[in-house]
C-alpha cells in the first residue's frame, strides 16, 4: 500500500475518534491551500480546532516528533487562510490538536502548540 493511502486511512481513524471518543464535529478534511494542508478541522464546543494527524509503524519515534517547528508554521498560515473564508468562526476560540497514530494505539493531544491566529 502506497504512502499517501496509508495516510489516508489512518487520518480517517484519528476522524472517527475524534467523532466518537472525543464528540468532535468534523467540518472538514485535507483543507489545502499554497501555504500547505491541514488533516482534519473540527468544532469542539466554542472552539475551532485545527488538527495534525501523524502515524508510524514501529520504531522508537514518536509520531508527534515528526511534527517540525516548519510544518507547525504552515498549519498555522493555512489555519488563518481557512479563518479568513470561514467568518462565522470568527468568535470561537482556535486551538491545534494532534492525533498520533502508532500501531492500535491513538495519542490525542489537545492544544499541542499555540499562536495567535
Amino acid at each position: 500500500m502506497n504512502t499517501r493511502k496509508k495516510g489516508k486511512e489512518k487520518e480517517k481513524i484519528a476522524e472517527d475518534f475524534l467523532k466518537k471518543k472525543r464528540k468532535y464535529k468534523i467540518l472538514d478534511r485535507n483543507y489545502t491551500r499554497k501555504t500547505g494542508e491541514i488533516d482534519i478541522i473540527a468544532k469542539d464546543k466554542d472552539t475551532i480546532v485545527f488538527v495534525e494527524v501523524r502515524s508510524l509503524e514501529g520504531g522508537e519515534i514518536d509520531p508527534l516528533e515528526t511534527v517540525s517547528v516548519k510544518k507547525r508554521k504552515r498549519i498555522i498560515k493555512t489555519a488563518r487562510y481557512y479563518l479568513m473564508e470561514h467568518p462565522e468562526f470568527e468568535s470561537l476560540n482556535v486551538r491545534f490538536d494532534f492525533v498520533g497514530i502508532k500501531g492500535s494505539q491513538i495519542t490525542h493531544i489537545e492544544n499541542v502548540f499555540w499562536e495567535e491566529v
